[in-house]
């Protein structure tokens, strides 16, 4: 995977370097490399990824997504390895936050989650989007991101067979 370079507070620690997944890499490849820092990230995550319902959701719609060019699947590296990941959706000049990953045990003073996150506001911002939406829960880090609270509504959609 090539990254771009970014500057960054925990670059003096460490190599930092991001990068949104485009048409030039292999989506498959990167699809299963998020599932791998998603399952890493928490025991539930990890559950969820077990049933393959939940597994066959992200490698049936995301492609498909991808196509659209609604998916915007981010990475971070520190020292040329993989730390985390975020699967937002890209969509009517709004950047939804639907899922992540991390290595919790690798590199954990430099906050990779949060680093990555900075890097995806910021993009966004260039992307003169309008809004980034946290999407549903209550996680303190996206408080202190500036996440209000809104009202989500669930749907459920099934795939013809």
């Amino acid at each position: 995977m090539s990254c771009d370079a970014r500057s960054a507070k925990a670059e003096s620690e460490a190599v930092i370097s991001w990068c949104v997944i485009g048409k030039n890499h292999d989506l498959d490849d990167e699809l299963n490399q998020f599932l791998k820092l998603m399952a890493a990230s928490q025991r539930q995550k990890a559950e969820f990824l077990e049933d393959p319902k939940n597994l066959a959701f992200f490698k049936l719609v995301m492609p498909i997504v991808f196509e659209q060019g609604w998916l915007q699947l981010s990475f971070l590296c520190i020292n040329g390895q993989r730390a985390a990941s975020y699967l937002n959706f890209d969509y009517n000049n709004r950047i939804l936050v639907y899922n992540s990953g991390l290595l919790p045990d690798a590199h954990t003073t430099l906050s990779s989650g949060i680093v990555l996150l900075v890097y995806n506001i910021e993009h966004a911002i260039e992307q003169k989007r309008a809004v980034f939406d946290f999407l549903r829960g209550n996680e303190t880090y996206k408080y202190r991101m500036g996440a209000v609270d809104t009202r989500v509504f669930k749907v459920k959609a099934k795939l013809a067979a």
